[in-house]
């Protein structure tokens, strides 16, 4: 369940911050899908990655990324709460 992590996150990173809506949806939405798998050790260093980026993206131009990211944080959220800090 771990390894997702591995074959997902280098799509997150190279396409979270992309100029393209849908390349930063894609990631967005990859990202959520994946946080119910591993286990929190290894979850927590990724979401402390992209946390402050989803958070900005529920205010993105684009409704599709705003949406997405509002339903990745709420997956976080239900997933691994120990995995956001105060």
């Amino acid at each position: 369940r771990n390894d997702i992590l591995d074959l997902v996150m280098p799509h997150v990173r190279e396409h979270l911050s992309s100029p393209d809506w849908r390349l930063r949806e894609s990631a967005v939405v990859a990202f959520g899908s994946i946080v119910e798998g591993p286990h929190e050790s290894r979850l927590a260093e990724s979401v402390a990655a992209v946390l402050d980026v989803l958070v900005s993206y529920l205010q993105d131009a684009n409704e599709l990324v705003s949406n997405s990211a509002a339903w990745a944080l709420n997956r976080v959220c239900e997933f691994c709460t120990v995995c956001i800090s105060a």
